[in-house]
C-alpha cells in the first residue's frame, strides 16, 4: 500500500476457524467512508499489508476470498471458503479516500484451527476488545 494510513479504530476481532471451513467476518465503516473503495489486505502492519481483495471490481471475488458491500448498514461481509493453516495472521478492513490515502478502520487476527470433520460456516462475532 502506496500512501500513509490515516486512522485505525481501536476495534480487535480474534477468530479460531478450523481448517477446512467455511468462514465469514464482517466489518463495519462510518457514513465518511460510505462512498469510497475498501479493500482487505493481510499483514500486521497496515501500512505494508498484502491486498487481497476490494471494490474497484465488478466480480468481488478472488479464488477464496470474496467480499459484500452493504452500504445502507455500511458493513463489509467477507468471505473466506476452505480455512488453510497459512490463512492465519492479521487482517485489515480499510478504504481508499479521495485523496489516495488508504484508511483502516478494522483489525482481525484469525488463527486456523484443526481440522473440521464437518465443515460449517463460521460467523465473525465472537469477541471484540480494545487495542
Amino acid at each position: 500500500l502506496e500512501n500513509v494510513l490515516t486512522h485505525i479504530l481501536p476495534v480487535l476481532l480474534l477468530l479460531s476457524p478450523k481448517v477446512g471451513d467455511t468462514f465469514e467476518y464482517f466489518c463495519k465503516y462510518s457514513e465518511k467512508e460510505k462512498e469510497s473503495v475498501k479493500f482487505i489486505c493481510k499483514g500486521e502492519d497496515p501500512s505494508i499489508c498484502h491486498p487481497l481483495i476490494n471494490t474497484t471490481r465488478e466480480n468481488i471475488s478472488t479464488g477464496r476470498f470474496s467480499m459484500t458491500v452493504d452500504q445502507q448498514k455500511r458493513n463489509i461481509t467477507i468471505t473466506l471458503l476452505k480455512v488453510k493453516q497459512e490463512d492465519s495472521g492479521t487482517y485489515w478492513c480499510g478504504d481508499l479516500s479521495t485523496d489516495g490515502t488508504h484508511r483502516f478502520f478494522h483489525r482481525m487476527v484469525l488463527t486456523a484451527g484443526e481440522c473440521s470433520e464437518n465443515p460449517t460456516p463460521t460467523l465473525g462475532t465472537t469477541a471484540i476488545e480494545d487495542l
